[in-house]
């Protein structure tokens, strides 16, 4: 007798080393994405781990229907959500406190329409943040990439903390008014 797991074990041992270095440098990198659309959705971490499990071998047995255009970040998180959603539905069965199909799915669309958001204002972040000069740059940097404390930094520029902390604050309205202006984001 096979499991569905043995199946997809055996193809991934006869897959090219290619394809599997590749599926498994976009899992890694898109695992975190995937577990927190899990966890968000069925709470419990035991739980979480058992969907995820199965989520990733579904992934390897269609990662050659993914086409390399596509997102996998989207395809896993998509293919996550339904692995969650299914193992609710089942849950549901059992037990009757727990959402219906249809109130997960509206959740994990706004959730999706959330992320995609998110993901869409750090480009744009990333964007206003190039057109900072080299010094700005070097201070958004500093402080948010490094995580360096503002004393270090004040040392560093040989210059007062608090003339930091302003030129951070100016930095970070500039930053979110360019962000909102490029998404056409205005607060009127």
């Amino acid at each position: 007798m096979s499991f569905e797991g043995e199946t997809a074990i055996s193809q991934f041992s006869g897959a090219a080393d290619s394809d599997r270095i590749e599926f498994l440098q976009k899992l890694a990198d898109e695992f975190p994405a995937m577990r927190r659309t899990v966890v968000g959705m069925v709470g419990d971490l035991n739980d979480a781990d058992d969907v995820l499990q199965s989520t990733c071998l579904k992934l390897w047995k269609n990662y050659s229907q993914l086409e390399r255009k596509d997102s996998f970040r989207s395809w896993a998180c998509k293919a996550a959500s339904r692995e969650a959603i299914n193992f609710l539905s089942s849950k549901r069965r059992r037990s009757k406190r727990v959402l219906s199909t249809a109130a997960i799915e509206n959740l994990v669309k706004c959730r999706e329409g959330a992320r995609e958001f998110l993901e869409m204002r750090l480009e744009t972040l990333n964007e206003c943040i190039a057109t900072l000069n080299e010094t700005d740059q070097q201070l958004v940097r500093d402080v948010y990439t490094r995580e360096r404390k503002i004393q270090l930094l004040a040392e560093k520029y040989c210059t007062p903390a608090k003339t930091i902390y302003t030129r951070l604050s100016r930095l970070r309205q500039k930053l979110f008014d360019c962000v909102n202006r490029k998404l056409d984001l205005s607060w009127k």
